[in-house]
């Protein structure tokens, strides 16, 4: 047994973490599992590569280090919506038909999305705006606007 009481690392020490307002503004009660591995993720690629302001991965590292496949790596979309994570998309991919990418060259690969955590998404009440983007996204695709996404 160590001597002495349990200590909390401090951020300074060089580790993998999310902000306490992922705990304390109830956001791990509110994301799925799926969201919750992709930040994780997103935390530890800023570790290991502290000096980028996005990071990427690709899809084999990603399955490989963190059993992310594609549908749960989509967990992105929503924590985007949530204001918790910037997305940096290749301008080229069609947003219409996934999978096209206008002007590709076989010898060039195309550009991975890049992605970088937004800690200061975390200081906001997790419910209320979890709340408050399913209706703006309920009502986008509905046709219609609310007076919150007006």
């Amino acid at each position: 047994m160590g001597e002495g009481p349990a200590t909390v690392a401090d951020v300074g020490d060089g580790l993998p973490y999310l902000p306490t307002g992922f705990f304390l503004n109830g956001w791990v009660h509110v994301l799925e599992d799926s969201e919750i591995v992709f930040l994780l993720m997103l935390a530890w690629l800023r570790y290991r590569w502290p000096a980028a302001e996005y990071h990427f991965l690709k899809g084999e590292w990603r399955i490989i280090h963190f059993g992310l496949g594609r549908d749960t790596y989509q967990a992105h979309q929503m924590l985007e919506r949530l204001g918790l994570v910037n997305v940096q998309e290749d301008e080229n991919r069609d947003i219409f038909q996934p999978g096209l990418i206008h002007g590709y060259d076989k010898n060039k690969a195309p550009k991975l999305h890049r992605f970088k955590l937004l800690y200061e998404g975390f200081d906001q009440p997790a419910l209320p705006t979890l709340l408050s983007t399913i209706d703006r996204r309920l009502a986008t695709r509905a046709g219609m606007t609310t007076p919150a996404s007006a």
